[in-house]
C-alpha cells in the first residue's frame, strides 16, 4: 500500500503528469489495485473482498471495466470494479463477492490481484461484537419495463455499526449496485434480470457491530 506525505505526493504527481504527457498511457501504468480484505460468510459459502486503489497522478484514470485493461478472471470480467479511477489513495471502492471455494483475479493494466478465503481476513474491531444481518428481495417485473428488477436493504440496529457487507444475486441476474447506504447503518444490493421468469432475488448482508 503507498502512503506519501504532502510534498512528496505533490512531487510524485507533477513527475507522473509531466512524463505522461510525453508518453501516453504511462500514467495508467502507475495506478496501483490493491486488497483491503475479504469477508467470508460461511452459512452462504460465499467471500467478498474489497479492494481499493491508489492513482498518485493530477488526474482521474479511464479504464473501462470489463475490457483487457480491467477485468476479473474467472468470468464475469465484468463485475462491480470501477470503470475511472479517481486521484489519490481509495479504501473499499468497490466488493465482488464469489465461493468460498474459488478465487478470482483482478487483472488492472496487465497486472494480476489474486484473492481468495485464505487472503487478510475483515476482522471486528478489538472489543466490539459483530452480527450478521441479511434481507431478500424478489425480482418484479414493473409494467412497462423489460426487465426484472429489486433491491435488498440490510440495516444495523441504532446502537450498532455497518463494518462491511456484501451483496448477491440469485437465478443469474446481474448485480446493478452493492454498497453501502449514505447513514453508514444499512448495506443495499440491487439486481436485474432479462424477465421474471425463473424467480430471482436479491440479497444483502451488513455486518453489524456494537461496543
Amino acid at each position: 500500500m503507498v502512503h506519501c506525505g504532502r510534498r512528496l505526493k505533490r512531487c510524485l504527481q507533477t513527475m507522473i503528469f509531466v512524463t505522461a504527457v510525453a508518453t501516453p498511457g504511462l500514467a495508467a501504468a502507475q495506478v496501483v489495485h490493491f486488497l483491503d480484505c475479504v469477508f467470508a460468510t460461511p452459512a452462504a459459502g460465499t467471500v467478498t473482498a474489497w479492494f481499493g486503489y491508489f492513482n498518485p497522478s493530477p488526474l482521474p484514470i479511464p479504464a473501462t471495466a470489463g475490457t483487457a485493461e480491467n477485468l476479473f478472471l474467472p468470468e464475469p470480467m465484468l463485475r462491480t470494479q470501477p470503470s475511472s479511477f479517481l486521484v489519490g489513495e481509495v479504501h473499499y471502492a468497490f466488493g465482488v463477492t464469489f465461493p468460498m471455494t474459488e478465487t478470482v483475479s483482478w487483472w488492472l493494466f496487465g497486472i494480476p490481484l489474486d484473492v481468495g478465503l485464505n487472503s487478510p481476513s475483515c476482522f471486528p474491531p478489538p472489543g466490539e461484537t459483530c452480527t450478521i444481518r441479511t434481507k431478500s428481495v424478489r425480482l418484479r417485473q414493473r409494467h412497462g419495463d423489460l426487465d426484472a428488477t429489486g433491491a435488498a436493504t440490510a440495516k444495523c440496529k441504532r446502537d450498532e455499526s455497518l463494518l462491511t457487507g456484501s451483496g448477491e444475486c440469485s437465478a443469474g441476474a446481474g448485480l446493478t449496485a452493492n454498497g453501502p447506504e449514505e447513514d453508514l447503518r444499512s448495506w443495499t444490493a440491487a439486481c436485474a434480470a432479462p424477465s421474471a421468469d425463473p424467480p430471482a432475488a436479491a440479497r444483502a448482508t451488513a455486518v453489524c457491530c456494537r461496543d
